[in-house]
């Protein structure tokens, strides 16, 4: 067999350093002095010069394409590189050229994902043919490859069916160290949607300029075939912006999402904002401009946009503001409605953590720290508990009640970081402290003395009982944690 790798003049020497370990990593037991190299030239008799190469549109340039026996099995999509051979060599020639080097900062958000679009789209006209399509990344002994954001960029590709041949390259520390928890570098898939969402949660920081694309989560009437049961399921609704480099972001975590959410039947709809949301500028930004290839992109994969308006938008957010008005002028904190669909955002999953009853009629959302322990918690409390555990992203920093002690209190009443979901029974059994969760490891601990109703009940259906890792995040661990020192005092 022979095996052919082909690449663009525009890359002739920075893929000329790579391709043998691209190909060996598809074809591991093929000699790769074996591997012959082709190169396109698409400079026009050298009057392109090396960035107008790549703006040409009927070529895929970021990409690696190879041959068995001439023919096209493989399209290997490229990163960025901050030390690009070919534009180096071309400013030597040319020192007019603005060029540099080895940027540290050169394309950092979006390293990977930029010229995606093109790369998907190329795969999809060419998958028809049994073509395959993976990835490979430059520079991985640089920050940029290993920070949390393109990392994550790596685990959505994954889990949408798309490998990175040199993922092992990566360093993972600094992702892991959020409290994420990867398999291996071998397998970095989402393993759930609920998983998904509590990485994204993670790892994504509040900007109090802006709005950032928002995931809303909704009881949701289904009703079977023949239209004689109905029942009540999760429907998700993610809100995302297109402005600037934020269509690759939004292409991966819708793709992402929806692959998910198909795999586990969960009922989910994508809208893009029509205005950029931004609170007090005093002319809105249009964010509706998706470029052609994303768009395309979009199509390919199956994933159809709705459009909100800001306007729209607002008028949700105002009906947030109610709420808190409400609960701040009946001195109560709690929002039932609001906590439950927190919850569901944080994607835990809707069953019992000690039963597993999945029944939505007889699930209840308990709070670890109980309410009336925030209620009249002073602020100290409140505010210690915050600095101390680092949970300034649960208060809501864009609203103007932020510094409010009620507020805080609210924030953190209803945080989803604050809930788990229990049938009735163990809802009630939690209440009255017939049970706890060990704060280290959410490991189900009975306490009772005489009360044999309710050990007898519990002993039944707890076996090695614990809260799931993916549900059991630093924030949540730190509100159990807060409940048990209730409970001890």
């Amino acid at each position: 067999m022979e095996l052919k790798a082909k690449i663009y003049s525009c890359y002739r020497l920075t893929y000329s350093k790579i391709y043998k370990d691209v190909v060996s990593r598809l074809y591991p037991n093929f000699d790769t002095e074996k591997i012959k190299l082709e190169i396109e030239d698409i400079s026009n008799n050298g009057q392109r010069s090396i960035q107008s190469q790549r703006s040409l549109r009927q070529y895929v340039t970021r990409t690696i394409r190879v041959y068995e026996d001439n023919k096209l099995v493989h399209i290997v999509g490229l990163s960025n590189t901050n030390y690009d051979l070919d534009k180096k060599h071309e400013k030597e020639l040319d020192p007019t050229k603005k060029y540099v080097y080895g940027r540290k900062d050169y394309h950092g958000n979006t390293y990977l994902k930029q010229g995606s679009p093109d790369i998907f789209n190329y795969y999809f006209s060419e998958k028809p043919n049994g073509v395959k399509l993976s990835f490979y990344l430059l520079d991985t002994n640089t920050s940029i490859p290993s920070n949390m954001f393109n990392v994550l960029s790596y685990r959505e590709l994954q889990t949408i069916g798309f490998k990175i041949l040199n993922i092992d390259e990566v360093d993972f520390s600094n992702y892991t160290a959020t409290g994420c928890v990867l398999n291996s570098t071998s397998n970095i898939a989402f393993s759930s949607f609920n998983k998904y969402m509590n990485d994204i949660a993670l790892i994504s920081k509040r900007n109090t300029g802006n709005m950032p694309s928002f995931l809303q989560c909704q009881e949701h009437l289904v009703y079977n075939e023949d239209n004689t049961e109905s029942y009540f399921t999760d429907k998700y609704i993610y809100t995302f912006k297109a402005l600037s480099a934020q269509g690759y972001d939004s292409l991966f975590r819708t793709w992402c999402m929806k692959v998910l959410a198909d795999r586990e039947g969960t009922a989910i709809e994508f809208r893009l904002g029509k205005q950029y949301f931004h609170y007090d500028a005093e002319e809105l930004s249009v964010s509706d401009r998706l470029t052609g290839p994303i768009l395309q992109t979009f199509e390919n994969a199956g994933i159809h946009i709705e459009y909100v308006t800001n306007d729209e938008f607002m008028r949700e957010k105002d009906m947030e503001e109610n709420a808190y008005i409400s609960a701040k002028n009946r001195k109560d904190p709690r929002n039932q409605s609001l906590f439950r669909n927190n919850i569901r955002k944080k994607g835990i999953p809707t069953s019992c953590v000690i039963c597993g009853n999945d029944n939505p009629s007889v699930l209840k959302a308990a709070h670890l720290w109980e309410v009336s322990s925030i209620k009249n918690a002073d602020a100290n409390t409140i505010n210690n508990f915050i600095n101390i555990n680092n949970l300034f992203d649960l208060i809501d920093q864009t609203s103007s009640h932020k510094n409010e002690l009620f507020f805080k209190k609210y924030c953190l009443t209803n945080s989803g970081d604050n809930g788990i979901w229990l049938c009735g029974n163990h809802h009630d059994l939690f209440d009255s402290n017939y049970f706890y969760f060990e704060s280290e490891y959410g490991t189900v601990v009975l306490h009772f003395e005489d009360e044999k109703q309710a050990a007898d009940f519990l002993n039944e259906t707890v076996e090695d009982c614990r809260i799931p890792l993916e549900v059991f995040t630093r924030a949540t661990k730190a509100f159990n944690a807060q409940r048990n020192i209730c409970f001890k005092n």
